[in-house]
Parts: structure tokens; C-alpha cells; sequence
């Protein structure tokens, strides 16, 4: 089609046609690759594993875990308690008690002179607490809680009217 006198020719869009920012779009796709080829490639030129074909995957044989051994279904609990007089100063000994029982109930012995125990069985998992307080104006007190025969919570107080305590979890302390 011609143009109509008095009209300006149709000219190309701004920065198309005629080449002329073609340039910039085969300096981007030569960086490109030479970004890609340098990737595969170590600083010594030569061709890295990566770049290799993947190896087809071969099946890992099979590891069985050992079969864990069975946690004890319950386990034996024992409660001490023994107050102390001091040295030389007169006074029978005895200590207030609170612990949790078998069934997780909290009980409670008001006056107990001399050492007291306690035995019973409970599962992992059984909150057990033993706290005595020392009814003299003097001496010491002391809680142990032993699991299956091993000591495992000690506590001691020294001092009038003081108080020990032992607790903790059976099976995760």
C-alpha cells in the first residue's frame, strides 16, 4: 500500500525491526550458555561428575533394626526415710512423711520416729515423690527412692524442721 501524500511513511515500532537492539538478546542467550558450560565443567576445565549421565539406581539391600528389648512391664519402688539427731543433744528422732502411693494418691504419716520405708511395684511412667520434714529443732533428714535396688533420688536436709525431697519419673530420669 502507498502512502498518501501529506503522510509520513509507516515506520517500525521503537526498537524493532532493522536489528537494532538484537544484539542484546544474543549477548544474554551467549552468556547463558557460557554459564551453563562452565557449570559443568571443574576449574581445571575438565568435565565434572555432576555433569555426567545419572547411573541408572540400583536397589540398597535391605537393613533390618534390631528388635528393641521389651521395657520391664513394672518395676520395684522403695521409699527411705531416716531423720538424725545431732551429736550429744537429746531428742528421739522421727520425721513427718508425704509420698505417693502405689494407686498415685498422695498419703501422709504425721509422726513417724526412726527410719521408715516403703515398698511397692509401679510402671514406667509412675510419678513417685517422697518429702519428709525433720521434727526436731536439730539434726538432719534424709529421702532416697531406689528403683529395682539401685539408689536413684537422694536428697538431704540438715537442720530443724527441714525438709528432704525425692522425686521424678519412673523410667525417664
Amino acid at each position: 500500500m502507498m502512502a498518501q501524500q501529506g503522510t509520513p511513511p509507516e515506520q517500525p515500532a521503537p526498537g524493532r525491526g532493522q536489528g537494532r537492539y538484537r544484539w542484546i538478546w544474543w549477548a544474554f542467550a551467549l552468556a547463558l550458555v557460557a554459564g551453563i558450560w562452565y557449570s559443568m565443567t571443574d576449574q581445571d576445565g575438565t568435565r565434572s561428575e555432576a555433569a555426567s549421565p545419572t547411573p541408572t539406581p540400583t536397589r540398597a539391600p535391605v537393613v533390618r533394626a534390631p528388635t528393641p528389648t521389651p521395657r520391664p512391664q513394672t518395676v520395684t519402688v522403695r521409699y527411705y526415710v531416716e531423720p538424725h539427731r545431732s551429736p550429744g543433744v537429746p531428742g528421739q528422732p522421727a520425721a513427718s512423711i508425704t509420698y505417693t502411693n502405689a494407686q498415685g494418691g498422695i498419703e501422709q504419716i504425721a509422726h513417724y520416729p526412726g527410719p521408715w520405708d516403703l515398698v511397692f511395684e509401679a510402671r514406667p511412667g509412675t510419678i513417685v515423690s517422697v518429702s519428709a520434714q525433720n521434727r526436731l529443732d536439730h539434726g538432719k533428714i534424709i529421702c532416697r527412692i531406689y528403683l529395682n535396688g539401685q539408689l536413684w533420688k537422694e536428697s538431704e536436709s540438715v537442720g530443724g524442721y527441714t525438709i528432704a525431697t525425692c522425686s521424678g519419673v519412673v523410667g525417664f530420669d
